[in-house]
């Protein structure tokens, strides 16, 4: 499930995989075989890195937009447990 956390993750990462990316070309591309263009490459990274920095800012803010307005759970209550409910119809919290 792509849930924002999730995904703030999955755009972390890809910025700094990027940013990785970016570095090497800019300060040794001959570790990188098959790069006919140094300087496309670089601007290329660059913005997939920029696509990544304005996701993770986007779900960074739907993340404390939720939590602003305490909202964690798919039904609307906070905090954990379970959202199923037993077969005599209280749920787990009841108990």
């Amino acid at each position: 499930m792509c849930t924002p956390k999730v995904f703030s993750l999955y755009a972390f990462t890809g910025t700094l995989f990027l940013l990785f990316v970016y570095t090497l070309l800019s300060t040794q591309p001959f570790f990188i075989r098959g790069i006919d263009d140094v300087e496309r490459a670089k601007q290329s990274a660059l913005g997939g890195m920029m696509f990544f920095v304005v996701s993770l800012l986007g779900s960074l803010s739907l993340l404390l937009w939720r939590n602003s307005r305490g909202v964690r759970n798919g039904n609307g209550s906070i905090g954990g447990g379970s959202q199923y409910e037993l077969i005599d119809g209280a749920s787990e919290r009841d108990l």
